[in-house]
């Protein structure tokens, strides 16, 4: 359906005042314009804002609108409060369009198909914003063509005819219509058409005046063409069709026969055509004939009336009669016989002026008897277009001798003479025996003989038999072509024959078929023969030829080469001949050529190769057309070559094969002589009109809209020229409907029109069916209908459904009448069977899990199986040794069962050995090599370095390789690992006690403990100064006595000379050591009398003693004195406890430093 649309431009850039619509501002209300431009409520506090607390609707409602399109140029609200919604409808409550829309945002056109658009806006009460401006437009349906029903069939001689409309139309626009009725009259235009009962200015009901009254019964079909306005003021052009039927005027009826003047005796055909009849036309026949139209053959006995009357239960009876005159005045011979031997008859018959035909009759009826055959023969005779014909009998009587009638004297050959019928009697001189005919020229003698056949039942028969010497002409010249030459020979009777020789009896000799040459023929008189030579001289134009003016002179060739050339065009008597001597013009010339006194001719044709039919058209289901002279009209010929496309052969008279060319305009090019005209062909497309079956309650339709414009007929046909067809109109039947294309061409199709069929039921249809693939035969009710939804002729196979809930239908009938029984079944999902690894190619040795999936079917009665056995179970660990394929099938006892396959490839794994250098010392050179079977171009990976191409590993002895070897064709590796062979590795390694950092001068002594291997002897070195003889396993004491660094080397060797060393180096540092006793009792005991501190590695002592009450009791600032005595001003002090400090300089740390401690003083 077309529709009309507006394409919308930017707002912003066409000021709104140039569009000519109208404004709308958001409020509560529905318009019905079909465009407009669209604004917020600008009721805003801020100019051109909305207003707060809006809660508005707005509805766009067009009459008769197919959708609404509204675009926005701008938008602008309180994001997430102030919002605009749109809905599919004439309110809120339609189905929504799209988002809320608010903030600032692109809002995309918004298009409904409901017939209306709803706005919602809803603002809150604070912020706002400028709103929006946007422009709508509606798109209206064009209008759709309707369908005319007569109210009632119109009236013979009537030029009305109401009709009411499938729609309401604009009364005013019907009243502006045009159109033509088409039907059995011809067309007849509509000059008025009024409407009828108009209300709200419009109606249903129209009477249409016609510019002539109905005067034929049949189907006509209406037209009518008007615009109307749709609600946005676009103007549409519209159609209206129909069909009614004329049934009233009397019957025209036509009685044809083929002839009106006939002989007695004679066929005459009669038929009827009823031209306005209705429905099923009966026949009523005088004389008597069968109830139908003809054509009738009946036997023409006597001149009279042939009438019929032709009735269809409707219309008046029409009646035609015919007269025919038949001519019954001959006069005919009575039969009679004659024999051969008879004298002439002259026939006579009446009427006179007429002519006859027959065996021994010429034109004026002069009968010779022996001019016949024996036997009976028709004669018959033609007068004022009529025959008649009697009998005439011709009765045996001949002689003769197939041997001839003239022989020389010389001859003794005796003569069997030959009769018709046997049983006469021979006469005459040389007769030897009477009965058996039987002449002897030497008894004969010379002479003629007449020879008398005698039998007494028809007049006697005779011959006359000569004896005689000819007289022969012994030689001639003739020329190839001359005419048929007469021999000359006296008397005749004798037999000529030899080549060229084209009778006997008369000597008649053809020149062109012996051709050029000397040739003998003979003539033979009984015993005798005479020979005839005749020369035949060859002369020989050539064929008839044919040139285009335009081709350059032509070279002709006679035979024999000696000839001279004459006759127009001739530029020379050696045969140049100019194909331009007519100047263009079309020209016959006759040319001679000449040789040895004979003369041909040969005829020269120049004319311009020329197509007279220049174009052609054919249909498109034509076939085949025969290019000859007839259909073409080319000049000229014979001769000549067509060429072009779709040619079956390409010769003089070319068949062309319609079907090899598609449609449309081809050219085809006759050739003749180097000259060409060139023929168009049109081939239209072949259209393939496809039966169909309507129900009779179906609306009309247009059979076929694809086709180019023609002329639709047939019953049911409402408009000729678009083929709209009603099933109303036709009626429950079959017809046959003609497509006349544009070139006259009838394509037909079948319309079967049924009416409805009745309710059918399904029988037998369970209610569940697994998914196999087993046939079940389903039954319905009535018989004859169709199964639809993958039934095919009542046969249901589960498997060719949809698993879940399918539908089967059985349809009786078709179309709008069609009924259709269904019901429903659950097909079960089917077994899909799936091995979840793809097919593989491992490594021979390699292991991998094979896993398998089942869905669909009856879970619950899942069987798995493998091939090769794996055992009831859904996935199992695969190490083959071979290439081979897992088969896995699955089933349910129900289902079909599924299988899955999984195909894997083994390929050889490399096997790996190793072979090395003899053993040695550690670290000196060696090798590992590897040797892998099967072999192959493997790479190696020695230690994860990268791959290389070499098996073999260069190192040190006593190293341990890793080695991955692969084949890069097959990607199987192997891995292993080898040493290269060493002795057991010498160890130098120790201890020692103490095994602190440094070692000082307090504790300067270091045991050296042995923990070295596989040494045979050695020594160790200390300090670079001390050297002791190794022992194994035997320990070293060493004091240092001074500071420093000191190395300590142990030195090994074994039995093999390998060796090995090892150097541990010992610091002696400087030591700082303070003694200082806890308490002392100055007693002059001479035991503990005196504080005393022993002091190593410090300097700059300075010492002080408190007591408890922190008065200083002793100091001292001398490394050498650091003791008190226990006297304090010169007292030994209280007993208690006494606190200490001494400020020193530590010589091993570099650093001043202050220790504290406290002493107890005893008495």
């Amino acid at each position: 359906m077309n529709k009309v649309k507006t394409f919308f431009l930017a707002l912003s850039m066409v000021p709104w005042f140039l569009f000519g619509q109208s404004n709308f501002y958001m409020s509560n209300q529905t318009v019905d314009d079909c465009e407009g431009f669209f604004f917020d409520s600008d009721n805003g506090i801020t100019p051109l804002d909305y207003g707060h607390s809006e809660d508005l609707t707005f509805s766009i409602c067009p009459l008769g609108a197919d959708s609404i399109t509204i675009v926005f140029n701008d938008f602008c609200t309180e994001i997430n409060n102030d919002v605009l919604r749109f809905f599919d409808g004439p309110d809120t409550f339609s189905s929504p369009i799209g988002l809320n829309f608010s903030g600032q945002i692109q809002i995309p056109p918004i298009t409904t198909t409901s017939g209306c658009l709803t706005i919602h806006f809803r603002s809150d009460a604070s912020v706002s914003c400028t709103g929006w401006s946007a422009q709508w437009e509606a798109v209206i349906d064009e209008p759709s063509d309707g369908i005319l029903t007569s109210v009632s069939n119109p009236l013979c001689q009537s030029n009305l005819a109401r009709f009411t409309i499938d729609q309401a139309i604009d009364c005013a626009a019907l009243d502006t219509a045009i159109g033509q009725v088409f039907g059995p009259s011809g067309q007849i235009n509509v000059v008025q058409v009024n409407s009828l009962n108009c209300q709200g200015g419009a109606t249903q009901e129209i009477e249409v005046v016609l510019s002539q009254n109905f005067n034929t019964n049949g189907q006509y079909t209406i037209s009518l063409t008007t615009e109307v306005e749709d609600a946005c003021g676009q103007r549409w052009p519209i159609n209206f069709f129909g069909g009614f039927e004329i049934n009233d005027c009397p019957l025209d009826v036509i009685l044809y026969n083929n002839l009106d003047t006939v002989c007695r005796g004679q066929t005459i055909g009669l038929y009827a055509d009823a031209l306005n009849a209705s429905g099923p036309v009966n026949y009523t026949w005088d004389p008597p004939l069968p109830n139908s139209p003809g054509d009738h053959f009946l036997t023409a006995d006597s001149s009279r009336w042939y009438n019929v009357t032709v009735s269809d239960g409707v219309a008046p009876p029409g009646t035609d009669s015919v007269f025919v005159f038949v001519i019954d005045t001959f006069s005919m011979p009575q039969p009679f016989a004659l024999c051969q031997s008879s004298s002439d008859t002259f026939l006579i018959a009446q009427p006179p002026g007429g002519y006859w035909e027959g065996p021994g009759v010429n034109s004026i009826g002069r009968l010779r008897p022996w001019n016949a055959p024996p036997g009976d023969h028709w004669i018959r005779y033609y007068a004022q277009g009529c025959a008649d014909s009697f009998l005439v009998t011709i009765n045996p009587m001949n002689i003769w001798s197939w041997d001839g009638y003239l022989f020389c004297q010389g001859s003794n050959t005796v003569i069997d003479l030959l009769s018709s019928p046997a049983g006469g009697v021979f006469s005459g001189a040389g007769i030897t025996d009477p009965i058996q005919g039987l002449w002897d020229p030497s008894l004969a003698g010379p002479g003629n003989h007449v020879i008398t056949y005698s039998t007494g039942l028809c007049p006697d028969d005779y011959i006359t038999m000569t004896v005689e010497n000819p007289t022969v002409q012994l030689a001639d010249t003739l020329c190839v072509n001359d005419e048929r030459h007469t021999l000359d020979v006296s008397p005749r009777g004798g037999e000529f024959y030899g080549n060229g020789i084209t009778n006997w009896y008369w000597g008649w000799f053809d020149p062109s078929i012996t051709g050029p040459g000397v040739h003998e023929v003979y003539y033979q008189t009984g015993d005798c023969i005479d020979t005839i030579t005749i020369l035949v001289q060859d002369v020989e134009a050539g064929p008839d030829r044919i040139y285009c003016p335009s081709q350059p002179n032509q070279l002709l060739v006679g035979v024999p080469s000696n000839g001279l050339w004459d006759g127009p065009g001739i530029l020379s008597d050696s045969g140049l001949f100019d194909p331009g001597f007519s100047n263009g013009a079309d020209s016959l010339a006759k040319i001679t050529y000449t040789a040895n006194g004979c003369v041909d001719t040969a005829n020269v044709l120049v004319a311009y190769t020329r197509v007279t039919q220049d174009t052609l058209t054919f249909c498109g289901y034509d076939a085949v057309y025969d290019l000859n002279f007839d259909n073409t009209r080319r000049f000229p010929g014979p001769g000549g070559l067509w060429s072009g496309t779709g040619l079956l052969q390409n010769s003089e008279d070319g068949l062309l094969d319609l079907q090899a060319l598609n449609p449309g305009y081809h050219n085809l090019v006759f050739t003749n002589n180097t000259c060409s005209d060139t023929m168009t062909l049109y081939r239209e497309e072949e259209f393939v009109l496809s039966d169909t079956t309507f129900c009779a309650l179906s609306s009309s339709s247009i059979l076929n809209d694809n086709l180019p414009p023609g002329y639709w007929a047939g019953m049911g046909i409402v408009n000729p020229t678009n083929g709209l067809f009603s099933p109303a109109n036709a009626g429950i039947g079959s017809y046959w409907i003609d497509y006349i294309s544009p070139l006259g061409c009838f394509y037909s199709m079948n319309i079967q029109v049924d009416g409805p069929a009745p309710q059918p039921s399904i029988l037998n249809f369970d209610a569940f069916y697994c998914f196999k693939d087993t046939t079940y035969v389903l039954s319905a009710l009535p018989i004859g209908g169709v199964w639809g939804n993958a039934i095919a002729d009542s046969l249901f196979n589960p498997t060719q459904f949809t698993p879940g809930l399918s539908t089967v239908s059985y349809t009786v009938g078709s179309g709008d009448c069609a009924s259709t029984a269904t019901l429903s079944t659950e097909v079960g999902l089917p077994l899909n069977a799936q091995i979840l690894n793809a097919d593989t190619a491992i490594c021979n040795g390699d292991e991998f899990r094979v896993e398998a999936e089942l869905t669909g079917g009856d879970v619950l009665n899942y069987s798995y199986s493998w091939s090769p056995d794996q055992g009831n179970v859904i996935a199992f660990i695969a190490s083959p040794n071979q290439t081979l394929t897992y088969t896995f099938v699955a089933s349910d006892g129900c289902s079909d069962p599924d299988t899955a396959d999984l195909i894997v490839f083994v390929k050889p794994s490399p096997t790996l050995s190793f072979s090395t250098s003899d053993s040695s010392c550690l670290g000196e050179p060696g090798f590992v090599y590897v040797d892998v079977e099967p072999p192959a171009n493997y790479i190696y990976s020695w230690d994860n370095s990268p791959f290389v191409s070499i098996d073999t590993f260069v190192g040190q002895a006593g190293d341990f390789v890793d080695v991955y070897v692969k084949n890069p064709l097959t990607n199987c590796f192997a891995n292993g690992g080898g040493s290269i062979p060493a002795y057991p590795r010498v160890i130098a390694d120790f201890t020692s006690i103490p095994n602190d950092e440094c070692l000082d001068l307090i504790n300067n002594s270091l045991s050296l403990l042995d923990q070295s291997s596989e040494g045979y002897q050695g020594s160790w070195i200390i300090g670079n100064v001390d050297s002791f003889a190794y022992e194994a396993g035997s320990p070293v004491e060493y004091s240092f006595e001074d500071t420093g660094t000191f190395p300590v080397h142990l030195y090994l060797t074994d039995i093999h000379g390998c060796s090995d060393s090892t150097t541990q180096t010992f610091c002696v540092e400087i030591a700082s050591q303070i003694d200082a006793p806890t308490a002392f009792s100055p007693n002059f005991d001479g035991v503990n009398d005196v504080f005393l501190m022993k002091t190593r590695g410090i300097s700059e002592e300075k010492l002080v003693i408190f007591d408890r009450w922190g008065n200083l009791v002793f100091q001292s600032s001398s490394g050498n004195d650091l003791s008190w005595n226990g006297f304090y001003m010169s007292q030994i002090a209280p007993m208690g406890n006494y606190v200490w400090k001494l400020s020193f300089y530590n010589e091993a740390s570099k650093t001043q430093e202050i220790m504290m401690g406290s002493v107890t003083l005893v008495q």
